[in-house]
């Protein structure tokens, strides 16, 4: 492998990662649009998951175009298709991990179409953009003088495109390093209920118990220990997940728990209805309670929409999650 071959390689790897860090990026700047949008019916599903990978599109469309600008080759055509194919094998794992986690229901078929397309398109836009902005450089390239056309180009001691591997691998490094913070602050914040270091015993026991689908003893113990008073919220969430996890495994009287888990979470919000970690966890528990029910689950929906909208606007990328139910929009108040 040449020098100019790893450096080429360098560089379609390094925009390939780099747009993924900005796509992820975009999606927190578009996290107020996505709180007013609603879609419905199976074309709005499917109109959801393209708004969705938008991000993604619009990077492999600057990707491109980038690529064809500070490749060392005389026909980019080739690490086009190198790009395309990380984006593609980029929309596969996306559409695999959207599809294999976190469905309570079964997605259905206008899920399947939506993240499907959505997996293609980065590939697709960048091939056509490519080829496209190939076309344009070269034709640019034709009203140049011919003998310092052949002098300049596909050279590769150009120090103009050196200069932007250089700047690119910086740009690849800071923004993994900006990424990585903003997960560890999201982990870090306050909305994530954690096993209070007192409890530590008595929460760990009802985990196992609920694991080991021993859902009565786990909801035995949870009452024993919210009775003592102390961290009262936090066994009665234990209760309501327990029983949103006994819904899931005996289908035949799901809404029997799901109601459990409703009227437990609200327990929950009334024994601490200040601290942020427990309201976000019941407007959770509000919004899984609905998915089980078949019939009023909008009430509950509400119920979700009323407390998460009680929370302090740091709290808007949480929210803005929650805003899909059965992969429809809900459109907060």
């Amino acid at each position: 492998m040449t020098k100019q071959t790893a450096r080429n390689a360098i560089v379609v790897f390094g925009l390939w990662s780099l747009s993924r860090m900005v796509a992820f990026l975009i999606r927190m700047l578009l996290i107020a649009i996505h709180n007013r949008q609603t879609f419905t019916g199976d074309v709005g599903l499917v109109a959801m998951w393209l708004w969705e990978g938008f991000p993604d599109d619009l990077v492999a469309l600057l990707a491109a175009i980038s690529l064809v600008w500070v490749i060392d080759a005389k026909k980019p055509f080739a690490w086009l298709g190198g790009l395309a194919a990380l984006y593609l094998y980029g929309g596969v794992m996306d559409a695999w991990r959207q599809l294999s986690h976190g469905w309570r229901i079964p997605p259905r078929t206008p899920d399947y179409i939506g993240i499907i397309i959505q997996a293609m398109i980065p590939m697709l836009v960048c091939l056509t953009v490519g080829v496209w902005w190939t076309k344009q450089v070269d034709r640019g390239k034709h009203n140049l003088d011919n003998t310092k056309e052949l002098q300049t180009r596909g050279q590769p001691q150009n120090p103009m495109r050196r200069i932007w591997v250089v700047l690119l691998a910086l740009a690849v490094v800071g923004c993994a390093v900006f990424a990585a913070k903003v997960v560890d602050a999201i982990g870090d914040d306050p909305w994530a209920i954690v096993n209070p270091r007192d409890c530590m015993d008595q929460g760990t026991r009802i985990a196992e118990l609920r694991n080991q689908a021993r859902f009565d003893e786990a909801v035995e113990l949870a009452i024993q220990s919210a009775a003592k008073g102390q961290h009262a919220d936090f066994f009665y969430q234990m209760v309501a997940t327990t029983y949103l996890a006994r819904a899931m495994e005996d289908k035949d009287q799901s809404e029997k728990w799901a109601k459990l888990a409703g009227e437990y979470a609200d327990k929950a919000l009334a024994s601490n209805p200040k601290d942020i970690a427990n309201v976000f966890n019941v407007g959770v528990n509000y919004i899984l309670v609905g998915d089980d029910l078949s019939t009023g689950g909008c009430v509950y929906y509400r119920k979700a929409l009323s407390v998460l909208e009680g929370l302090s606007p740091r709290e808007t990328l949480i929210k803005s999650s929650l805003s899909t139910v059965n992969t429809d929009k809900v459109q907060p108040a």
